[in-house]
């Protein structure tokens, strides 16, 4: 029985919510939603009356609320008497998939400190491998090592972003790479771990790409396009953040994605705190 499915039944009964529940957890309410189906197959009964828009326990589930919560209670007590000190992470720079799971396992771990350093992708994934840092988070295309394990988790499509009076953008549909021939590009700069991976994308679909800049920062290629013009490659979720309007982002029918990955070395015993936020971790993202 796993204490991750016995937290997300916990919450999920209080707040009588599947997406109340993941928002308090920092989980997708999907993930949510499997701990409890997995927690009610292994118990062989229904804990829950699944409602439009509520959910509400069964006699069952009542039963096994009390159980439950001092189950988890006793694991936060022994954890934060066994495990304590500080663990170090190195992550790129401030992605916000990350720092929901950091906030969610220091409030489960109060007695471990979490120290998070940023890095530029390539040079997060060297410090791992270095052995410097026991975890990491990086992108996907360029985290794939042979010295390490990856967890990958959110992944996203990547889109096209043009100024919103562009003809293309002004279509309303989605577009093709090739599209985009004549465009100059404002990329990712090399140092991210990005820039090969969008400078491919261009050639895998019969061209190179004009390069007119580069920006380690997504806000400010989104800037500069609003300003001057161009082309770009971006994650929706990159996006969101600096919609200033005079831009669109446009969905590309060929399919690329792009997601993040928790790294630690092959072959390698984490120290406690390390393996305790790598095993909540892994639960988090069934």
């Amino acid at each position: 029985m796993d204490i991750e499915k016995l937290r997300s039944f916990i919450t999920v009964a209080r707040l009588g919510s599947f997406s109340a529940a993941a928002d308090e957890l920092y989980l997708t309410a999907s993930a949510v939603s499997k701990h409890v189906a997995a927690l009610e197959g292994e118990l062989g009964c229904a804990l829950l009356m699944r409602k439009p828009k509520s959910v509400a326990l069964t006699p069952e589930g009542r039963a096994c609320l009390a159980h439950a919560e001092r189950i988890v209670n006793e694991y936060n007590e022994m954890t934060a008497s066994l495990v304590g000190g500080g663990l170090s992470v190195v992550t790129i720079p401030m992605h916000t998939s990350v720092t929901p799971f950091v906030r969610r396992f220091a409030e489960q771990c109060p007695s471990i400190t979490v120290t998070l350093t940023e890095r530029h992708g390539p040079e997060a994934v060297k410090a791992v491998e270095s052995g410097e840092f026991e975890l990491g988070f990086a992108g996907t295309p360029y985290s794939d090592s042979s010295r390490l394990e990856r967890i990958i988790f959110g992944r996203q499509r990547v889109g096209a972003i043009l100024p919103a009076h562009h003809p293309l953008a002004q279509r309303g549909e989605r577009i093709s790479v090739w599209e985009l021939r004549d465009e100059r590009f404002i990329f990712m700069a090399p140092e991210t771990g990005m820039y090969d991976y969008y400078v491919n994308i261009c050639r895998e679909n019969g061209f190179t790409p004009k390069t007119a800049g580069v920006s380690s920062r997504e806000d400010m290629i989104v800037s500069l396009i609003c300003d001057g013009g161009g082309a770009s490659f971006l994650l929706a979720g990159e996006i969101t953040p600096y919609n200033f309007g005079r831009v669109a982002f446009l969905e590309l029918e060929e399919e690329y994605s792009v997601g993040m990955a928790l790294l630690f070395r092959k072959n390698c015993t984490l120290s406690r705190p390390a393996a305790l936020f790598k095993s909540l971790f892994d639960a988090a993202h069934i």
